[in-house]
């Protein structure tokens, strides 16, 4: 004869089990689609990849950064796909620089001014937003950490709070 004991922790384990399992499968749409993202359209991305391309000087930007890159600045900014479609076609015409464009976007539009640092911020650093509303998207595969990776190799993980390494240690 089974002991009751053993049958009343079989049944509060499999209760356990079914309640974690519940919770996981309730999580999963959450998981795929975070609010730090947001849905891209083929247009937008197509400017986003260009002006990326345009602006940093380099022909072969991950995708996979791209792609997270363009979702946080979307999720941050509604307007964020006019912007981008507005932009492209001065970085398009002839005789265009990035050094010269910012000269060019204050003279003619603006609201369009900040928009290059933005995105190249978001490259070189990996960082969309700033302050509590920053979001990063990546670190070691941000453009800055990509330029001294012949010589230097970013940690994958944090030594400490934020500027931990300026403290001399006691």
């Amino acid at each position: 004869m089974a002991d009751p004991s053993e049958t009343t922790a079989t049944t509060r384990r499999a209760v356990l089990t079914g309640a974690a399992i519940a919770t996981v499968v309730a999580a999963i749409p959450s998981l795929a689609r975070s609010d730090a993202t947001a849905p891209a359209t083929d247009e937008s991305e197509a400017d986003f990849a260009q002006i990326s391309r345009f602006l940093t000087g380099k022909p072969d930007l991950d995708g996979d950064i791209q792609r997270r890159l363009l979702g946080a600045f979307l999720s941050r900014d509604a307007a964020f796909a006019q912007k981008l479609r507005a932009l492209a076609p001065f970085t398009r015409q002839a005789g265009q620089t990035p050094q010269t464009l910012p000269a060019r976007l204050v003279a003619e539009a603006a609201d369009l001014a900040d928009l290059p640092a933005q995105i190249l911020g978001g490259w070189y650093l990996g960082i969309v937003g700033a302050g509590k509303d920053a979001l990063c998207v990546t670190y070691t595969g941000a453009l800055a950490n990509r330029a001294v990776a012949d010589v230097l190799a970013p940690p994958s993980y944090a030594y400490g709070v934020y500027g931990s390494w300026q403290v001399r240690p006691e």
